[in-house]
């Protein structure tokens, strides 16, 4: 083994450390896991028995932990295992294809092993290993030298991005866009284009049909708001500041990437992929939205170093030496780096070191007294004993509790884990109307300081015990007769013409003086 195998190899094991280390799991997470228990049980991909409403982000992923559910039965370690192979794949790709083994390569996972943003959301159960392999095979495609790139290949990673999370189309765009630009003849990217893109179409057409909706619940949540574009691009800047706070090594192997890499199209498109972040205010997890432009930055450095900086003279290994020294002291010297983290990650912090004052949390040090994979193993017997859930969140004890008790509707502003372990039998309304039809095509109108990523609806009064009863009791008789043609989208007979007709007026926007009103 030569000294750069060795060095990938050390790098990669200490990353795998860093990992089961650092490993936890989200509320956000098992919104999705309710989906994928609800499918199992023989209700369908739904949230709540009965209402076909899409209330998670990605279908991939949602797919991976379906077949996590059905191979183990349960989905947190399942998870946790399938997010830790996703990782070490992608990682891998960037080290062995990309880094073609060198010493930059081993220097790339160790930098990324000390980015709290890319560790943390590693094991968080949301998708982003997911989308990291997309983007780091994309890269592959993209940095092919000796052999000319695939439109077909980029058209099907694009896909798959847009699989992941509809937004990270943006990643590919640029790339994509600039090979069908120097096709030529234009009409032979036709076919190759119709064929990769064909999975997204398969979806949107089933996605259309099963649902009545192109988009996912969550976006209709998460962008039906009334707030000042300005307002929104001001906490976004706030993103950007905590997470350099916070975490710099993140936005360093993004900023470095657009500064060096020469490849136009992956600048381009780290710059459009930011600019996106600032434009929608960021996020409430810090640094989640930067993991996937940080990988990308590494696998674009690794892959340009390698090519055109190779430690061949005592200035480049003199610069080598200096930015390991620079990482080896940013992972080691800061205090919440995930080189330091242990099962006492989090525990007995202050709130407000937690959930800052711009509203944007350490997610990881939220949840990981109750989530984390370390502290989930030493409790074990003590959890077996008392007959908790796994992992025994305050709203997961809240859910089984909520199983066992005869009421059938409850209204929570935490539904993840709360909704997952009150079973496929009961209705949870989710007031952040991430995972609520009729909730998420109402604007949000803040009432004073509001928190990005929670946009609260008031319960329209009769909403509850509509679901509650099965009969119209809307006091506003004009919200009653849109539910009434919702429920037509979301719980009748798929091929109908009625349900068509709805279909098409929620997509012009039929309602919306009804909506605002």
């Amino acid at each position: 083994m030569n000294r750069g195998k060795l060095l990938v190899t050390l790098a990669t094991l200490w990353f795998l450390g860093v990992l089961i280390r650092t490993a936890w799991q989200c509320d956000d997470a098992y919104i999705t896991f309710r989906t994928v228990e609800n499918f199992w049980h023989g209700h369908g991909l739904v949230w709540n028995p009965g209402e076909r409403v899409q209330s998670y982000t990605s279908p991939l992923w949602m797919g991976v932990a379906l077949l996590c559910r059905g191979m183990s039965g349960e989905v947190y370690f399942s998870t946790l295992a399938a997010s830790i192979a996703l990782t070490l794949t992608w990682l891998l790709i960037v080290a062995m294809v990309l880094g073609k083994s060198s010493p930059w390569a081993a220097l790339a996972i160790l930098a990324l092993s000390a980015s709290s943003a890319v560790t943390d959301y590693a094991t968080s159960g949301l998708e982003n290993p997911l989308l990291a392999l997309w983007l780091v095979l994309l890269t592959v495609e993209g940095c092919r030298l000796r052999e000319r790139p695939s439109i077909l290949r980029t058209a099907l990673l694009t896909s798959a991005l847009a699989l992941t999370r509809l937004d990270a189309i943006l990643f590919a765009l640029p790339w994509l866009g600039s090979m069908v630009w120097r096709q030529r003849p234009r009409r032979s990217v036709l076919a190759p284009l119709a064929l990769g893109f064909l999975p997204l179409l398969i979806w949107e057409g089933f996605s259309l049909i099963y649902y009545g909706s192109l988009v996912p619940n969550t976006a209709h949540a998460k962008l039906n708001l009334e707030l000042a574009l300005s307002d929104l691009v001001s906490q976004g800047l706030r993103y950007f500041v905590d997470s350099w706070t916070h975490d710099p090594i993140t936005l360093t192997l993004v900023f470095l990437a657009i500064a060096a890499v020469p490849n136009h199209a992956f600048r381009l498109a780290l710059v459009l992929v930011l600019t996106y972040v600032s434009r929608i205010g960021g996020d409430f997890m810090s640094g989640r939205f930067f993991v996937a432009p940080a990988v990308l930055g590494a696998a674009l450095l690794v892959h340009w170093l390698t090519d055109r900086w190779p430690l061949t003279t005592s200035a480049r290994r003199v610069g080598f030496a200096g930015a390991c020294l620079v990482v080896l002291l940013v992972g080691s010297v800061r205090e919440r780096s995930p080189w330091r983290a242990g099962p006492s990650y989090g525990e007995g912090l202050p709130r407000e070191e937690v959930v800052r004052a711009s509203g944007i949390a350490d997610e990881r040090a939220y949840y990981y007294p109750f989530t984390g994979l370390l502290r989930v193993i030493a409790g074990q017997e003590d959890r077996e004993h008392r007959e908790l859930p796994l992992p025994p969140y305050p709203a997961a004890i809240l859910g089984q509790q909520f199983a066992a008790s005869s009421k059938r509707v409850k209204v929570m502003n935490e539904v993840g884990f709360f909704g997952y372990f009150a079973g496929p039998e009961k209705t949870v309304i989710d007031a952040w109307a991430l995972c609520d039809p009729l909730l998420a095509r109402l604007p949000f109108r803040p009432q004073g300081p509001w928190r990005i990523g929670h946009y609260p609806r008031p319960i329209p009064a009769g909403y509850q015990p509509t679901l509650a009863s099965g009969e119209d009791r809307f006091v506003d008789q004009d919200l009653g007769a849109f539910y009434r043609a919702l429920q037509l989208v979301t719980r009748g007979p798929l091929f109908t013409g009625e349900r068509w007709l709805e279909i098409w007026r929620l997509h012009t926007g039929h309602y919306e003086e009804v909506l605002q009103r």
